[in-house]
């Protein structure tokens, strides 16, 4: 293998003499002790590799959580309450629309599972970009069943 080659290119000369400021003692001593150093420690990394211990780049601490202001969490409720609200009314007129038992067992599976998921899919992208809530959103959009189990099973109850 080759030799790199081990001549200064003339940015590297400009930028050390910009460095070396004045060539004043102080700053040529100071300067052959940081060569000296960087030296030495060459040597002993080559000797024990193991000997040698970087340290990384100054850490930064870890940033803090970033918590959602309230008002994003408040906006996206409302963004997913209106999407639920749609879901209720369209299970309420399927509901009352159904005029046999056999019917509603198709209709079951898209008023439980398929309505629910699409206003929470409708939501999640009219909230966009901004802080979303997706857990939240699963919990509104999903609480329409709950509402209409609980008036099926009034309904069985009185009947």
């Amino acid at each position: 293998m080759p030799v790199p080659p081990l001549a200064p290119t003339p940015a590297e000369v400009a930028s050390a003499g910009a460095a070396l400021g004045d060539l004043s003692p102080a700053v040529v001593a100071d300067a052959c002790a940081t060569a000296a150093s960087t030296l030495d420690l060459a040597d002993r990394l080559l000797a024990e590799p193991g000997s040698v211990r970087f340290a990384g780049p100054p850490g930064q601490p870890p940033a803090p959580p970033v918590d959602r202001p309230p008002s994003s969490v408040l906006r996206n409720a409302l963004i997913y309450g209106a999407y639920a609200l749609v879901v209720l009314v369209m299970q309420l007129i399927i509901f009352l629309g159904i005029s046999d038992e056999l019917t509603g067992v198709y209709w079951a599976p898209v008023c439980g599972f398929v309505f629910p998921v699409l206003a929470w899919a409708a939501g999640f992208l009219t909230i966009g970009q901004a802080p979303r809530s997706p857990r939240l959103g699963a919990v509104i959009c999903f609480a329409p069943n709950l509402v209409l189990c609980c008036g099926l099973g009034l309904l069985a109850w009185l009947r």
